[in-house]
Parts: C-alpha cells; structure tokens; sequence
C-alpha cells in the first residue's frame, strides 16, 4: 500500500514507541467496566453491540441487568423477542436488540453454543459487522485483528493528520494503519516480526478505543494527557482539533405527533408497531402520522378499540423528542373510557392494556416512556 501518510507506522520502532508509550497509558488509566473483568466472549458480544451509538454510563447499567438475567448465550437464546425488548428499552435502535437474540440463537443452532473466535465465523452470524467481529475476537480470544471504530478512527486521522474528507481511500489508510499498529505487518514489510512487549491484542485494541473515549475527544482534544502528543502530526501541525473531517450533516426536519393515553380502570392502551416499520415490534401509545390533527388521534384509536373516544381537545402535556434527523414535538391527549363491556375489553393481535406497574414487560419506546411520565 503505498500512502505518505502511513511513514509515522512504517517501521517497528516507531510502532514500538507508540505502542509502548499507549499500553503504559492504558495499564495505568484504563476504566474498570463490568466487560473487562472477565474474557467471557459472550460479555463481550453483549457490550460491543449495547455500546454502538450509546455512552458507557448509559449501557452500564443495562449490561448488569441483562447479565443477571441472561447468564450465558444459551439463556438467552431461549429468550422471548418481547423480553429482549423490554429488557432494551430506553436503549434506542433497537436493531440491536434484535440482533443480539439473533445471534444467540444461532450461536447454539450452529456453533454448539459455544461463540466462535474466528473473525470469518463471527461475521457469519446475524448482524456481527467487520468492527464487532474484530472486537469480539481480539477482546475476548486475543486474536490480533485490528479494530476500527469512530473512536480509533478519529485517534488514528489525527495522529497520521490525515486532512481528506469522508472516503473509502482514507478509510483503507485508517485501517492499514490500525493493522500495522497491531501486527507490524504492512504491505511493505510482510515479514516483520511482533514487538518485544508481546501483541497484547485485547489489550492494544481497548487501549486505542480507550484513548479516543478519554483524550482524543471529538471535541477539544486533551493534548497535554496523551500518550501519543509528541508523535502526532495533528497535533504538531495544529490540526487535531479539526480532525477528522466529516460529512455536511442532514438538516435537522421539525415533526408533530400526538399520542393518546386513554384508560380504562387502571389500565392504558398500547400498540405493538407493525413489522419493517421504524422501531418495529416496540410498543408505544396510539399515535397519529406527522401533523396529525386531534381527530386523526381520535380515528386512530377508533380503529384499534372499535369505540369512538372522548379525547380531550387540548393537550394535557407537550415535550420534544429527537430521533436521528428529526426534533419531534410532542401533544398527549387523554380519554377514560368504561372499564367494563364492548369490543375495548377484548384482547386483539397488537394491542394491549397494561398498568404502570407491568409496563416492565413490554418494549417501550422511549417516547411513549416520556409521554407516560408523571408531570
């Protein structure tokens, strides 16, 4: 491969210094996480996909749970998809949630519930990527693959001040140089040999994650605490802080919803959102389409119960919500109706009444979460 940028990682001893200089950094400052005490890689293939696109304080607490209530791969391949998403709510992008129960079940389909170490086997499984199959093999089996993540991603465009936009050729640069960093191996040098301190590939991957979640920031980079500040070209150059470039993002689209609590004795009615749809099979209150007026809410509800609804024409709360590329402003409306007789007492294929007390057991969007919350 042959990019001027890559000369920082050419040789094993510039790659000895940084990686001497990273491995003392992360010996001494690394965080203590649930995922790291153990090499259990069934721990690691649940941490890897609850942190995509969500703060560790976030998942910390998720994790804990879903490992008391699902031990090991083979407990919850036996799991129901509503529990999953019950025990995922308020996590967001829930193709995640689905994908985990998916691997377990194929993990013991096709693996004798034992998850493979290899990256080819792991990529074979429903919904593992490039980036969670390097990271399960090296974390987990010490396979000394590099991973790439917008963590590493960013550390690495810094380091090597690659200034290029968003492209599949700084991509190859990131990662070729990811692979150099971790094996010595480039395509230049095929036969160099690993550094005295050892590969160490669990530790060295998480070590580099660990320096972008810590130092090399997105935003104001913590330069005087890096390991690495006098071998950056950022750095020196005045750059980091720009670095990497991104895309232009979406403009942000303003929506309105409105969402109906209606009642019924202590109960309130839910809808399961329909299959290929955003935030399939997740449960949430009935709720009209963009701009959807109090009638639309009043139809909408009509049509799930067969009992018109006396919804109260002003809302009795209103927040705002943002999902991805779009700022949703919110208008609950409330309606009691009978607790007893009709078509509302019956139970139908995706809907259902349910009490404060059981919402536990449904996938809940966190939407309908705030719309429910007390004032």
């Amino acid at each position: 491969m042959s990019d001027d940028r890559l000369d920082l990682v050419s040789t094993w001893v510039r790659v000895l210094s940084l990686r001497t200089r990273l491995l003392r950094w992360y010996d001494q400052e690394k965080r203590e996480l649930p995922w790291r005490t153990t090499r259990d890689p069934y721990h690691v293939l649940v941490s890897e996909l609850m942190l995509q696109q969500t703060r560790v304080d976030v998942v910390l607490p998720y994790f804990e749970r879903w490992i008391v209530r699902w031990p090991t791969v083979g407990d919850l391949a036996q799991a129901d998809e509503d529990e999953v998403l019950a025990a995922w709510s308020g996590l967001g992008y829930y193709r995640r949630a689905r994908s985990l129960l998916a691997v377990a079940q194929a993990v013991v389909a096709d693996h004798g519930g034992q998850i493979p170490a290899d990256p080819a086997a792991l990529r074979e499984l429903p919904g593992i990527g490039p980036y969670t199959a390097a990271a399960i093999a090296s974390i987990a089996f010490d396979v000394p693959v590099a991973v790439v993540d917008g963590n590493v991603e960013r550390v690495l465009c810094r380091l090597l001040a690659d200034t290029r936009d968003p492209s599949a050729a700084r991509r190859r640069t990131v990662e070729e140089a990811a692979r150099r960093l971790m094996t010595g191996m480039s395509d230049d040098d095929p036969d160099a040999v690993p550094p005295p301190d050892g590969l160490r590939p669990a530790d060295w991957n998480q070590a580099l994650m660990e320096l972008g979640a810590l130092v090399c920031v997105p935003r104001e980079p913590k330069c005087p605490l890096c390991a690495w500040q006098r071998s950056c070209i950022g750095f020196r150059s005045g750059l980091a802080a720009e670095l990497p470039r991104k895309k232009a993002k979406k403009p942000t689209r303003e929506v309105a919803l409105r969402m109906a609590v209606v009642r019924r004795g202590d109960a309130f009615l839910l809808v399961q959102r329909a299959e290929r749809s955003l935030l399939s099979g997740m449960w949430e209150l009935p709720t009209t389409d963009e701009g959807g007026t109090v009638a639309d809410l009043r139809a909408v509800v009509a049509g799930l119960i067969d009992v018109s609804v006396d919804l109260s024409r002003e809302p009795v709360r209103t927040f705002r919500h943002t999902i991805t590329d779009r700022r949703i402003t919110v208008e609950v409306h409330t309606a009691v109706i009978a607790a007893a007789g009709d078509a509302v007492a019956e139970e139908r294929p995706g809907i259902a009444w349910t009490t404060r007390s059981d919402l536990r057991d449904f996938g809940v969007s966190s939407m309908t979460r705030k719309a429910l919350a007390r004032p």
